[in-house]
């Protein structure tokens, strides 16, 4: 067995989850800024996103937008806080579509691209169960299930059994390509 599969590839795959980590924070963050601006408008008058895990209240959150704006409507508030879900949601589609590309000759030849594509959007799925897995108040799945008076536990399963069920047939769909 060369050095690559033994060093270079589990090396490869630790570098792209802290990487992609970062990224989807990034993106999870900015879809709640592009669902505030779209929703309020020229009434967001400031905003700051904080990419560092720190405290946020009584919880300790790994990354939060705080913002100055009119007053939201509960409606509002859980639109803004389920924004992120719904890449997130595309994320697990994608990953459980990524196995097509397995289909073509040229990525059986290229399979470093069908790789990264894969992880990519596994991490969309990733950051999905971490936030089901979240029971904190300012957790966005149950800022959404309050706002929209769901019982938290339904809103966190739903997440939970779209995540594990993208998982499995990702693998499943890239297994019968394989």
């Amino acid at each position: 067995m060369s050095i690559s599969y033994l060093i270079l590839m589990p090396l490869l795959v630790v570098v792209l989850a802290f990487s992609y980590n970062f990224i989807w924070k990034i993106i999870h963050e900015y879809t709640h800024l592009a669902a505030l601006k779209l929703l309020v408008g020229k009434e967001l008058y400031s905003y700051k996103i904080n990419l560092k895990s720190h405290r946020l209240g009584d919880d300790r959150v790994s990354a939060s937008i705080s913002w100055k704006a009119r007053e939201l409507t509960r409606e509002e508030h859980g639109l803004i806080a389920i924004a992120p879900h719904v890449i997130e949601f595309l994320a697990c589609l994608c990953f459980m579509l990524s196995s097509l590309f397995l289909i073509n000759d040229f990525m059986r030849q290229h399979f470093y691209m069908f790789f990264i594509w894969a992880t990519f959007w596994l991490g969309g799925v990733i950051d999905l169960l971490a936030d089901a897995n979240s029971n904190t108040e300012s957790s966005d799945l149950n800022v959404f299930a309050d706002c929209y008076e769901i019982d938290r536990f339904e809103v966190r399963y739903t997440a939970w059994t779209i995540g594990y069920l993208s998982i499995f047939a990702g693998l499943a769909f890239i297994w019968i390509v394989l």
